[in-house]
């Protein structure tokens, strides 16, 4: 490995994804990773994409291009990797992002949005590209901006490496998967919905005000630790925080209205360094973004589905911490919330309520299901053209042998 790479490794064993999804796209293969959430995912196309971009000429630039879905994922991936990377996506000024790209950037990351923007006004050129990674591929598709990443790739080379990362892996993602990555390998490691670092637990109110009164408590109880809200609109997460506020709980809301794209780091920022203890927010702080020392999540509101409930869980409890979650729900709530939160309490292995149970006619029980998420296999037969590695453990040696390292792709070549 490339000693100025050494610097970026703060661990002394790879995570099951890392070990496994390193070596396959180190071998030159196109790769879809699905891993939980806090399972070092990020890393796990960091290390070979620099090592890739290490290996090209150096007056060819750029070389590796990384799409995520919001701009706060870009930016923490950016912080993660600032030596090499230029930041693109919207909230800021296109000026200073051209500056960036005028500086002999090798590797650019951005949302799709901007990165296409920037590219129809000639700040980079796309033909160099030999390595895309889209990163929460499966929130991509579910935020609508398939056409956006299909306009991106018709630009990039034909032979352009692909990988794709996702914390789920919903039907919607393989089928995408198989029309765009070439005889790729996906890694599915573990069950991606079962969080067992992360202790769910359901309360019920009587009404609305009731889950307000509990947050009221909850919080002076727990006030050196850092707790995420998530709220299901922005008007919610305003009203929530300027009520806390007015009572003594300081706070801050987050959510894609929360001024410009610096104001919204700041904050993000602020909720990292623990000078603000208590975040609300909405769906946009639950994929991706990674806060140290985040012991508590509260669903204020149940997630709309249970891919969402899954990512704003997985907030907590990260790279093998432990964390809690607690979902408020009231007496008279909605049938379909409740059977989302019920789908991803099952999924998780976690305890579901009985009054809960019985709002959807289901026999009493002291123990939840054991419904665990089958594997890509098991959900659908996959196209021919993906192989399926499904494990829960790290790449053996055998296995290694199995992965040729290869040239990587090289850019000067048109």
């Amino acid at each position: 490995m490339d000693p100025s790479l050494h610097k970026l490794i703060s661990f002394d064993k790879p995570t099951p994804i890392q070990s496994q999804a390193v070596p396959a796209i180190l071998s030159g293969r196109n790769v879809l990773g699905v891993a939980k959430t806090g399972s070092g995912k990020t890393f796990a196309y960091l290390w070979p994409l620099f090592m890739h971009v290490m290996s090209q000429p150096v007056d060819h630039y750029p070389n590796a291009l990384i799409v995520a879905p919001t701009r706060e994922l870009a930016q923490q991936i950016f912080t993660e990797a600032i030596k090499y990377v230029a930041p693109i996506y919207g909230g800021v000024e296109k000026r200073e992002q051209f500056k960036l790209l005028k500086k002999r950037c090798h590797v650019i990351i951005g949302t799709p949005g901007r990165i296409i923007d920037v590219y129809q006004l000639k700040g980079f050129e796309a033909k160099t590209i030999t390595m895309v990674v889209l990163d929460e591929a499966d929130q991509m598709l579910s935020m609508g901006f398939e056409p956006q990443v299909k306009s991106i790739l018709s630009q990039v080379r034909p032979d352009c490496q692909m990988v794709m990362f996702s914390a789920t892996c919903m039907s919607k993602l393989q089928a995408f998967a198989s029309n765009t990555l070439r005889d790729a390998l996906i890694i599915k490691v573990a069950a991606t919905t079962n969080h067992s670092d992360i202790k769910q637990q359901v309360i019920m109110v009587p009404t609305t005000a009731g889950k307000y009164e509990w947050l009221l408590r909850f919080i002076p109880q727990h006030k050196n630790e850092r707790i995420l809200v998530f709220c299901n609109t922005r008007e919610a997460c305003d009203t929530l925080a300027t009520g806390l506020n007015n009572h003594g709980v300081t706070s801050m809301s987050l959510h894609a209205e929360s001024g410009d794209q610096e104001e919204r780091q700041n904050i993000l920022n602020v909720f990292r360094s623990g000078h603000v203890k208590v975040m609300i927010a909405t769906d946009v702080a639950s994929r991706g973004l990674d806060v140290k020392q985040l012991h508590f999540v509260v669903n204020y509101q149940i997630a709309k589905d249970v891919a969402t409930h899954v990512h704003r869980v997985g907030r907590t409890g990260r790279a093998g911490d432990k964390g809690d979650a607690y979902t408020l729900v009231v007496r008279d709530e909605d049938i379909d919330s409740v059977r989302v939160l019920v789908d991803a309490l099952q999924q998780s292995d976690q305890q579901v309520p009985d009054e809960l149970r019985s709002r959807l006619g289901m026999r009493s029980s002291s123990k939840s299901f054991n419904k665990s998420v089958p594997s890509v296999v098991q959900q659908k037969k996959m196209p021919s053209n993906l192989f399926v590695r499904s494990s829960s453990s790290t790449l053996t040696q055998s296995d290694a042998k199995k992965f040729t390292i290869l040239p990587a792709r090289n850019s000067a070549k048109k």
